[in-house]
C-alpha cells in the first residue's frame, strides 16, 4: 500500500486511533482558552465526528495521505476583456482527489481483508500530530516536497497499527525567525505572538461565505486576490519557493456565463455546458460566493492582455 502511495507522489502517516482522543482534547482546550472565535467554532467544528464507533466500530488506525495540488488560474470574460483569477491549492478537485485515494486504499486494503473509510476529522490537526506535517506561522501544513500545495484526506482503517508515532503540535523551525507572512497578511489575521491565527479576519474564511453576506467594511477591496480563498501568505512563504509558480489552466467562462454569476442565477438555471464546467471542477461548491467574489475581483483587476 505504502509502496502504491509513493508511486502515486502521495505522502502519508498512520497513527492509532487511541490517540483520537487527544486531537480531540486539545480543541476542546484551544476552545476553552478563548482563542477560536466563536462564530467560526461554530461553523467548523461540529462538521468533525469524533465518535468513529458510530462510522466504523473496527477502526484501528487513521490513514493521512497528502496529495499534491496546484493553483489554477479561472479565466472571465467580462465587457469583451479577459480576466483571470487564481484559486489555491485544495478547492478544485477536492472530492475528486478524496475519492481517487478512497479508490486507491481499498484495491489494496480489500485484499488483505482490510477497509478504509473516509474520516470527517480535523485534518491540519491529523498531520501534524501523526507527524506527516508541520504548521507553518500562519497555521497552514507544510510537507516536505509539498510545502503547502497539498489536499489532506484521511481514512479509518481496521488495519492495526499500535506504533507510538503521535507527536506534539510542532511549527516549522525556520518559521521562529520569520515573519514574511506576517507582514503580508492584508487583513492582520496572522499573530507574531500566538499560535492559532485569528481565523475571524482571514480573508479566506470571509470570502468563502455565502455571497449574500457582504464583507466586513473594515475590508480593502484591493486585498481581495483570489476567485476564492487567499494565496498572500503562501504565495511569499520561503517554505513555498519551489511550489509558487505550479499553476495549472482552469476554466474559462463566456461572457454570458460571467454576466449570469454576477446577477447569482442559481445552478439549476444555467446551461448544462456551464453546469459541467462547474461540476467537473467543483466550483460548483463555491458558486454562491461568486457574484460579490466577482464583482470586488472586477472592479480591481487590470483584463489580461
Amino acid at each position: 500500500m505504502f509502496q502504491k502511495l509513493e508511486e502515486k507522489g502521495y505522502k502519508y502517516s498512520l497513527l492509532s486511533i487511541d490517540y483520537l482522543k487527544n486531537i480531540k482534547q486539545e480543541l476542546e482546550q484551544l476552545s476553552k482558552e478563548g482563542l477560536f472565535d466563536k462564530e467560526f467554532y461554530q461553523e467548523r467544528v461540529p462538521k468533525y465526528n469524533f465518535n468513529y464507533e458510530d462510522t466504523f466500530s473496527d477502526a484501528k488506525s487513521i490513514i493521512i495521505v497528502a496529495v499534491p495540488s496546484p493553483q489554477f488560474n479561472v479565466t472571465f470574460i467580462f465587457n469583451k476583456k479577459k480576466f483571470s483569477f487564481l484559486v489555491p491549492p485544495t478547492y478544485m478537485y477536492y472530492h475528486e482527489t478524496w475519492k481517487q485515494v478512497n479508490d486507491l486504499l481499498n484495491s489494496i486494503l480489500n485484499q488483505e481483508g482490510f477497509k478504509a473509510i473516509k474520516a470527517f476529522l480535523p485534518l491540519k490537526s491529523l498531520a501534524v500530530h501523526s507527524g506527516l506535517a508541520k504548521y507553518g506561522r500562519n497555521n497552514i501544513t507544510y510537507i516536505s516536497g509539498m510545502g503547502s500545495f497539498h489536499i489532506l484526506t484521511a481514512f479509518y482503517t481496521d488495519f492495526d497499527y499500535k506504533e507510538k508515532t503521535y507527536r506534539e503540535r510542532e511549527i516549522v523551525k525556520s518559521c521562529e525567525k520569520c515573519s514574511i507572512c506576517v507582514r503580508n497578511c492584508p487583513t492582520g489575521a496572522i499573530s507574531p505572538n500566538r499560535f492559532l491565527l485569528h481565523a475571524e479576519k482571514c480573508l479566506t474564511y470571509l470570502n468563502e461565505k455565502p455571497g449574500t453576506i457582504p464583507f466586513p467594511k473594515w475590508v480593502d477591496p484591493l486585498w481581495h486576490n483570489c476567485l476564492v480563498g487567499c494565496i498572500k501568505c503562501q504565495s511569499i512563504c520561503p517554505l513555498n519557493k519551489e511550489h509558487k509558480n505550479w499553476i495549472e489552466k482552469g476554466p474559462e467562462f463566456t461572457e454570458e456565463e460571467t454576466n449570469q454569476f454576477l446577477k447569482d442565477t442559481q445552478f439549476d438555471q444555467l446551461s448544462a455546458v456551464t453546469k459541467e464546467k462547474l461540476r467537473v471542477t467543483e466550483l460548483e461548491e463555491y458558486l454562491e460566493t461568486f457574484p460579490r467574489n466577482l464583482n470586488v475581483l472586477i472592479g480591481k483587476e487590470k483584463p489580461n492582455d
